[in-house]
């Protein structure tokens, strides 16, 4: 499916900002680097990442098209949570993985209209679907699952952009 550029920004637009907001001072580079540098500790529980890049960019607007699109990915993670039953432990890795999912979606706005051999949404998918049914209570196996989701989250935020590597360990893994 061709979508005109900016047409999921506009849509992201009217779903998220009710009113125009601050003049922009910050630009979307300075967001995605402030999305990468949010620290893992206040990312577990249900962070709010417009909240966190407010308190850690204190001195940062950023504009309506940005902001639209960070809260897109806390509500793709809401609709998870909501969705899918997964264990708390890992639903705390998969919130690691917003901030890198905000930036995906910052980076190309189609990201969800384009089929790509390799993306963050197929790593998502996995690692949620890893996590169906996963407790802390099944002993080796369920600690040698828990070990690679985390080795696989922290893979993410560490080199950012490159899915390949991710998501064959994650399809060899399952």
């Amino acid at each position: 499916m061709v979508v005109a550029p900016g047409t999921v920004i506009d849509a992201l637009k009217h779903r998220y900002i009710k009113s125009e907001g601050a003049v922009a001072n910050a630009d979307k580079e300075q967001l995605i680097q402030s999305l990468r540098d949010m620290p893992e500790d206040r990312l577990s529980g249900k962070p709010d990442l417009l909240k966190l890049v407010a308190e850690t960019s204190q001195d940062s607007v950023f504009g309506d098209a940005e902001l639209a699109t960070v809260q897109s990915a806390d509500d793709c993670i809401s609709l998870i949570s909501n969705l899918i039953d997964v264990d708390q432990q890992i639903n705390d890795q998969l919130q690691l993985v917003m901030p890198e999912l905000a930036c995906q979606l910052l980076e190309n706005s189609n990201l969800p209209l384009e089929k790509q051999e390799y993306s963050i949404l197929a790593v998502l998918d996995l690692l949620v679907s890893a996590g169906v049914g996963w407790s802390s209570d099944l002993c080796r196996a369920g600690d040698k699952l828990i070990s690679e989701v985390s080795n696989i989250v922290a893979s993410i935020r560490s080199e950012p952009g490159n899915f390949k590597e991710q998501q064959e360990s994650l399809q060899a893994f399952l």
